[in-house]
């Protein structure tokens, strides 16, 4: 996907990205890497075409949206309290 998000061409890059919001939607981040999603969408909001800058929106605003489940997922496991490592007088 990512060599055809790099093409210049519209008609590519939007099937290309509704792919990549499918795939994450449907599998999440444990299958469809965040990382490399990241890496590509300051390339994909500079591009010229305006179809290809909404399909980037959306597929920023799954890719928060999935994140943020796993984190909370993350968040319930985790017990005790902060303490802090140094201390002032």
């Amino acid at each position: 996907m990512e060599k055809v998000i790099k093409k210049k061409f519209a008609k590519a890059v939007v099937p290309a990205i509704d792919v990549m919001f499918q795939a994450l939607s449907e599998f999440g981040a444990k299958i469809v890497p965040p990382k490399r999603i990241l890496k590509v969408l300051p390339e994909l909001f500079d591009h010229q075409d305006q179809n290809v800058s909404a399909s980037s929106k959306w597929l920023t605003l799954e890719l928060c949206h999935t994140m943020k489940k796993e984190w909370e997922a993350e968040v319930v496991n985790v017990t005790g309290t902060a303490k802090p490592s140094r201390r002032i007088r």
